[in-house]
């Protein structure tokens, strides 16, 4: 009891998340910066509530993002809502380990 639960509610072909590497810089033999546009579209007659997570990487620290993000199990994670017939844009820089 009280343990937290994951449910995924479904998927379909009209939402779409397109995560798109738009630059990488290496800072360092041992670290990297990488910047993130992630694209949204909702064909839905409905609007969706989407969930954003970036991988888990060692040494991650976000440098710049367009939304603001919180964190889940150590990742850091956006909730979207898109509106009905609609698209968006997230962008992110983090820095990892190499």
């Amino acid at each position: 009891m009280g343990l937290p639960v994951e449910i995924t509610v479904g998927t379909s072909p009209s939402v779409s998340v397109r995560q798109i590497l738009t630059e990488e810089t290496r800072l360092s033999d041992e670290r990297v910066r990488r910047s993130y546009r992630v694209e949204l579209s909702n064909a839905l007659a409905e609007a969706v509530r989407l969930e954003l997570r970036h991988p888990a990487e060692d040494g991650l620290r976000m440098r710049r993002e367009s939304r603001r993000h919180t964190m889940k199990d150590g990742r850091p994670l956006w909730m979207v809502n898109l509106p009905a017939n609609d698209v968006a844009a997230l962008t992110y820089t983090v820095e990892v380990d190499r």
